[in-house]
């Protein structure tokens, strides 16, 4: 028995299917490759982006140009040095007592920030002390003190944010993350002083239990 030929509509309807098929597998690796395009991070970001490196307060941190620890912590709503008294008038003033060692030559420290549990981000005042944190010299360990105005509810697991040189964003270099081990208890106790503290010499910051 011989099998008739195909009609014309049947062999059309066969290439449209085809060509449907066809037509839906090129949008699908189309839509495929945006998405994993839309996802995949720019080159340039990632050229670009710090490296973060974290440790806790008292463990001390290798940037590129030194190393760099927080070495204690106190808080006060009002600050006394040099004849100048400020107040905080909606927070607290969280002073750290920092400790830097500059690697291969003279470093400094600047643009420090603390990063809140919230997302939010404190900028602080210049570091200060008798060495002024820098220009350390290249294996000498020198201390300073940094001042930042925070809110009292964001004193609890707020993070210090050190970058390795003079460059706030830490583009391409490594940036140093230290958590503070502020826990909730502890950022009661620091919120309940109100004695004024002194921040003209680091020796006269001392951590209460």
């Amino acid at each position: 028995m011989t099998a008739s030929p195909a009609s014309p509509s049947t062999t059309s309807r066969a290439k449209w299917r085809s060509g449907l098929v066809t037509g839906v597998l090129v949008l699908l690796t189309l839509s495929l490759g945006m998405f994993v395009d839309q996802r995949l991070p720019d080159p340039a970001s990632v050229r670009e982006a710090p490296f973060i490196r974290e440790v806790s307060r008292n463990a001390s941190v290798n940037l590129r140009t030194g190393q760099v620890s927080v070495v204690n912590l106190n808080a006060s709503p009002t600050l006394r040095g040099q004849q100048v008294v400020a107040v905080s008038k909606e927070g607290t003033f969280l002073v750290l007592d920092l400790e830097f060692r500059a690697r291969n030559q003279p470093g400094t420290l600047s643009h420090l920030t603390l990063q809140a549990t919230d997302g939010r981000t404190f900028g602080g005042l210049p570091p200060t002390g008798s060495d002024g944190c820098g220009p350390a010299q290249p294996g000498i360990p020198v201390r300073c003190q940094v001042v930042f105005e925070v809110d009292r509810p964001a004193l609890a697991g707020l993070k210090l944010r050190v970058p390795s040189d003079n460059v706030s964003s830490g583009q391409g270099d490594v940036v140093a993350l230290i958590d503070l081990s502020i826990d909730p208890a502890q950022a009661q106790r620091l919120n309940a002083q109100k004695a004024p503290l002194d921040v003209s010499s680091v020796a006269q910051v001392q951590e209460r239990p």
